[in-house]
């Protein structure tokens, strides 16, 4: 999996109430860095172009930290992480939010999905299709 990596996705977005939800689907073409450090975190820098929106988006995923409140199942060619938590601001806690990170790969291709939960409801997904530079 580590290595350099090009391709396209989907971002998935709903905003606003249960009664007036706000979704957004939208393309996205992407590269990926994927590096692994000496502690055996994964890190996933992402350069991400959305088109309609002429609109690059930055990430840097880090997977395996000791610092997060991680699961980790394994599934065949890949494996599943499941972070919790909630932050707190002013004294109070905010929503929890779930973070779901699902890879499967092979020597030259790579599926990703992330899932952003807030209080159990979606809000956020992404999905890449990715394939490795030569």
């Amino acid at each position: 999996m580590v290595g350099s990596w090009h391709g396209s996705g989907t971002l998935f977005e709903c905003r606003g109430s249960d009664e007036d939800p706000v979704v957004e689907n939208r393309e996205i073409r992407l590269t990926a860095e994927v590096s692994i450090t000496p502690s055996g975190e994964l890190h996933i820098d992402t350069k991400k172009y959305i088109e309609e929106a002429n609109m690059w988006l930055y990430d840097n995923l880090v997977i395996f930290s000791n610092l997060a409140d991680q699961s980790v199942s394994l599934i065949p060619d890949g494996f599943e992480v499941v972070e919790k938590f909630r932050l707190k601001a002013n004294g109070k806690y905010r929503p929890l939010t779930e973070i779901l990170h699902t890879a499967t790969h092979s020597q030259s291709n790579l599926s990703y999905t992330i899932s952003r939960y807030i209080n159990g409801y979606l809000v956020v997904e992404e999905r890449w299709k990715l394939t490795r530079n030569r």
